[in-house]
């Protein structure tokens, strides 16, 4: 069996993403993998992505180790037509 798993950023792209209110513009300085596993009906399921980037400190991530595929957006644009 074979596995491919793609996240949805790469390393060193930019990003948007808010920051208390504030639009900020970085890059992805890491990527996170998440854990993959097999549920009890035999199917494979695994964890979220997340992306640790640059600027932001570990306070900044909270309780994760980076931020959520769904906080951050590829384009200024895409960021505010989904508030």
């Amino acid at each position: 069996m074979k596995l491919t798993i793609e996240s949805a950023f790469d390393t060193n792209q930019t990003v948007y993403f808010l920051k208390h209110n504030k639009l900020v513009k970085s890059k992805i300085t890491s990527i996170i993998f998440p854990k993959i596993w097999t549920n009890n009906k035999g199917e494979i399921e695994r964890g979220a992505f997340r992306y640790q980037v640059k600027g932001l400190t570990r306070a900044d991530y909270g309780n994760s180790e980076g931020l959520s595929e769904s906080l951050l957006f590829p384009t200024k644009e895409s960021l505010l037509k989904s508030l």
